[in-house]
């Protein structure tokens, strides 16, 4: 390979290994500790979400990520409560969300005329 080539490619992959440095991998699971599938799982930092994707049929997730130092992973899913964990936590286990009714009672007025 060409001197010049092979600088070229050694400085392309020195980049994309900065790019993405840290790959983070886990398992979301639910109470009684059964995989929860399609959890959405957010790798975030002090400027906001770095990368995200969603759990699999197992609960397992990866994500790539520029560093995980800092990081925190966030997990939501319709029906648990939403969970932050540091990023080093590999088996994150979310709780049933607390239940919420709520009944709305709207009301309304009429103008009737006072009898003469």
């Amino acid at each position: 390979m060409h001197p010049a080539v092979q600088r070229r490619l050694s400085c392309f992959l020195a980049l994309a290994a900065c790019a993405f440095g840290a790959e983070i991998r886990g398992v979301v699971l639910d109470p009684s500790r059964a995989a929860v599938a399609g959890a959405q799982v957010s790798a975030v930092g002090r400027v906001g979400v770095v990368a995200q994707t969603y759990s699999g049929p197992a609960g397992a997730f990866e994500l790539r990520v520029p560093e995980s130092n800092g990081l925190n992973l966030m997990v939501t899913k319709p029906g648990f409560a939403t969970r932050t964990v540091p990023a080093a936590e590999t088996e994150i286990q979310l709780e049933i969300a607390a239940q919420v009714d709520s009944v709305r009672v709207v009301g309304s007025a009429m103008d009737v005329p006072l009898s003469e």
